[in-house]
């Protein structure tokens, strides 16, 4: 799907218009004929342009006949595959982590589309994958990951048997999204004993990730609070944390790297109300770039969200898509039962938007929704399509209605909307500081990869000074340093190389400064190659601080 075409389903001011204007699915058929492990693509809300095209469909039952005796699911099966894989057969990519997304991804569909009978036809492999993950748990409760089957997507050759918060949130996702898909067709007994395991392994997380100053681990066994960025993505986007959690995680997160972490923390930011911050994480990627009438490049998400023109590799990546931020969250529309037979409508501003209109369309009819705010009160005028019901959340107010044309009203002002981290590092800022703790990449294999740290001083700054502290770590050989006013328009300041051979306890320093005085900049970005080793065969960037020095 061209995510250039012009659909009018979404327009909003205060976002970019050739964004509002399109419809990003970020795939066409092509990709799930050649990536079906990007089946965890529509984990957190799936779109309802893709279900209407068959697409995710197909890749479910794909997975389901790939399946071993024992519930494993191949990762990214050959579509020409004919006979079922026998015991041990994990296909080329074993991974038990891309394995497991397959009940959560299956409850997204079928909560989006109500089909309840390829529903009952998908059960029985879900069933079997759960029942796989649960003959894989520790005596703690976490996932024990085995040597076999341990790719992941932030490894991808096995030897990663670490037990890892990103892996036991997609375990956790998979108890409460089977009890739930069990109990919407019936299975009341098998929905209960679900729900059992999915408080059992919430609470075998916060022992063994949560730690009593409240920061969390990401790999249990590490004494350090190395920040991976994709699981803090996580936590958040699986509404795993409290509200006072979820507040107290957002300032320690930093972009992540690949593109689809940084959708999911966009739609992490948006599960908990931060509606400007998660709007900002679109908007200083490069999607507004992929919808460019002159971008040379696939009409296609991308992985990583690198503006690649070189083939196919890394340029369709559905679980890079978009599309539902602007349908769940601005305009709120989300099913609360499958197939929308009820549906909420709870939408998300911000001070710089006063309106916004769309459609979302269900196997019912098309629900519209526009809504207006003006002089302290927001207006919302919608559809409630034959055969459901719609509870409204405006406001404060929460009403429900039946089938046909509404309007609700209800006080919303400019104070109500807020941002809670407007004022990013207060104390520091004032002072000319804004400073960043305990930030890491996730670890790779080799360290031939490129870490890619982002960060938004939250306005234009006069920036001097970027210091940078490894502390008992080692730096990445090579570090180059951009900087942007607009989001997306960076140009390279400076450079450092040869930098493996310093001392981590000794800061180094990069002078951004122009002939003229300080760099303005708002957003600052970190190109980081030749990765230091960490253990064996694992490279990562371990950094206890960044500091920020700037004069207003």
């Amino acid at each position: 799907m061209d995510i250039r075409k012009k659909s009018g389903v979404f327009r909003a001011d205060g976002i970019r218009p050739e964004l509002s204007e399109t419809v990003l699915t970020g795939c066409d058929n092509r990709a799930f004929a050649v990536l079906y492990e990007e089946e965890q693509a529509f984990v957190i809300h799936g779109l309802a342009s893709v279900l209407a095209n068959g697409a995710h469909k197909l890749a479910l039952r794909l997975l389901a006949f790939n399946q071993t005796p024992e519930g494993y699911c191949q990762a990214s099966p050959f579509a020409e595959n004919a006979v079922k894989p026998r015991s041990g057969e994990y296909g080329h990519f074993a991974s038990d982590e891309f394995s497991a997304w397959i009940v959560p991804s299956a409850w997204e569909w079928f909560l989006y589309s109500g089909d309840a009978k390829f529903a009952a036809e998908v059960w029985p492999a879900l069933d079997r994958e759960l029942a796989y993950i649960a003959a894989h748990l520790g005596g703690d409760g976490l996932f024990a990951q085995r040597l076999e089957t341990s790719k992941h997507a932030s490894n991808m050759n096995c030897g990663d048997t670490e037990r890892r918060l990103f892996m036991d949130l997609v375990c956790w996702m998979g108890w409460r999204d089977g009890a739930r898909f069990a109990r919407a067709l019936g299975r009341t007994t098998r929905a209960d004993e679900l729900e059992r395991l999915a408080t059992a392994h919430a609470a075998a997380i916060r022992r063994a990730y949560l730690q009593a100053d409240g920061t969390w681990r990401t790999f249990a066994d590490d004494k350090k609070t190395w920040i991976h960025h994709g699981a803090y993505a996580m936590l958040l986007a699986s509404r795993f944390l409290t509200a006072d959690e979820a507040k107290a995680l957002v300032p320690r997160i930093a972009r992540p790297g690949a593109g689809k972490m940084q959708a999911l923390l966009a739609r992490g930011l948006l599960e908990y109300g931060f509606t400007a911050r998660g709007l900002r994480q679109i908007a200083n990627s490069t999607w507004y770039s992929l919808c460019d009438p002159q971008w040379p490049g696939a009409h296609t998400t991308t992985e990583c969200m690198f503006l690649t023109t070189t083939g196919f590799w890394d340029e369709s990546h559905p679980d890079t898509a978009i599309a539902d931020v602007y349908s769940a969250y601005v305009l709120g529309v989300t099913p609360t039962t499958p197939g929308f037979r009820t549906f909420r409508i709870a939408p998300q501003m911000t001070k710089d938007l006063t309106f916004a209109e769309g459609r979302v369309p269900t196997s019912y009819g098309t629900i519209e929704v526009r809504w207006d705010r003006r002089d302290g009160e927001t207006s919302l005028a919608f559809t409630v399509p034959d055969g459901t019901e719609a509870e409204v959340v405006l406001g404060g107010r929460k009403a429900s209605f039946s089938a046909g044309r509404h309007t609700f009203a209800a006080p919303v002002s400019d104070a109500d909307l807020a941002d809670p981290f407007a004022a990013l590092q207060a104390d520091d800022a004032s002072a000319g500081v804004i400073r960043y703790e305990h930030v890491a990449s996730q670890p790779y294999p080799t360290p031939d990869y490129v870490y890619e740290p982002f960060f938004d001083l939250e306005k234009v700054r006069g920036l001097e000074q970027i210091v940078l502290t490894a502390g008992a770590n080692r730096y990445a050989d090579r570090i180059e340093v951009e900087v942007a006013t607009e989001a997306g328009r960076y140009e390279k300041v400076t450079a450092r190389s040869g930098l493996s051979a310093t001392d981590g306890k000794a800061p180094v320093a990069f002078d951004v400064r122009t002939a003229g005085g300080p760099q303005p900049a708002r957003y600052v970005r970190f190109r980081m190659t030749d990765l230091p080793p960490v253990a064996a065969n694992r490279h990562a960037v371990r950094l206890e601080e960044i500091k920020f020095l700037c004069s207003e």
